[in-house]
């Protein structure tokens, strides 16, 4: 069951996360895997970006000295080499360090977020997905422009015609 965004006023401000995302004719399709299609107007779209994550202070620092504080008062009672358990919480800190995700965001002009979440594997086809995003959106632009400038130029011409048809090749 699809929706379309514009039908949900009410709900704005909202951060939503989609697993699937398609491009159609002239909308976006996002899905979650526990809600049904939601289709977003390329007209909606404000802007499309990814986002670089990684870990906090807390966890980058704060978990390897927890880490080794409590092993360094096991390792004292059952008499364990205290070097071994140095490098391991430095080797673990490093890893912390260089963990990192990315987020593709999809912010409308209502203010609703749409996001994905992927890793450094997945990057290069995120990247070629948000850049098809990109010019679709362009395409629809230009081509809303392009209409309306016709409008325009139909009414300054100050005749009665109207203009009834016209397409976009």
């Amino acid at each position: 069951m699809k929706t379309n965004t514009s039908a949900k006023a009410g709900n704005t401000n909202k951060k939503l996360r989609f697993d699937t995302l398609k491009i159609a004719e002239n909308e976006l399709i996002v899905q979650n895997k526990k809600e049904e299609e939601i289709s977003i107007l390329f007209s909606d779209v404000d802007s499309v970006f990814i986002k670089r994550c990684q870990l906090g202070f807390f966890y980058k620092v704060g978990i390897p000295i927890i880490l080794l504080l409590l092993i360094a008062t096991v390792a004292d009672d059952i008499d364990l080499e205290i070097v071994p358990i140095v490098a391991l919480c430095i080797a673990i800190g490093i890893w912390m360090n260089t963990y990192r995700w990315y987020q593709l965001h999809l912010l409308l002009h209502d203010g609703n977020l749409f996001y994905k979440t992927f890793y450094n594997d997945k990057k290069q086809e995120q990247m070629t997905l948000l850049n098809s995003i990109n010019i679709e959106i362009h395409n629809n632009r230009s081509k809303s422009e392009f209409r309306d400038e016709i409008r325009v130029n139909a009414d300054l011409t100050g005749s009665n015609t109207k203009l009834t048809a016209f397409s976009i090749a």
